[in-house]
C-alpha cells in the first residue's frame, strides 16, 4: 500500500501529531480501565447495529436501548 508523498509544513505536522496523541492517550485510558474493571460493558458497533457486552462479573446494568426511552 504505497501513499502519495504529501507536503505539510511544520505546523500542520505538529498539530496532527498533537492529535494522534490525544487519540493515543484516550485509547490507552480506555484500556487501562478496562483491565483495572473499571468498565462493566462495551458497546460496539456492528453491521447490526450497537451491540452492549456485558464484562464477567459485572454489576447490573441498563441497557442502550432502554436508556434512549
Amino acid at each position: 500500500m504505497s501513499r502519495e508523498p504529501t507536503c505539510k509544513n511544520q505546523s500542520q505536522r505538529a498539530r496532527e501529531n498533537a492529535d494522534l496523541r490525544a487519540r493515543l492517550d484516550k485509547a490507552e485510558e480506555t484500556l487501562r480501565a478496562i483491565r483495572a474493571s473499571a468498565v462493566d460493558a462495551l458497546v460496539v458497533s456492528t453491521a447490526q447495529g450497537e451491540r452492549i457486552f456485558t464484562l464477567k462479573g459485572a454489576q447490573c446494568i441498563r441497557t442502550a436501548s432502554s436508556s434512549r426511552i
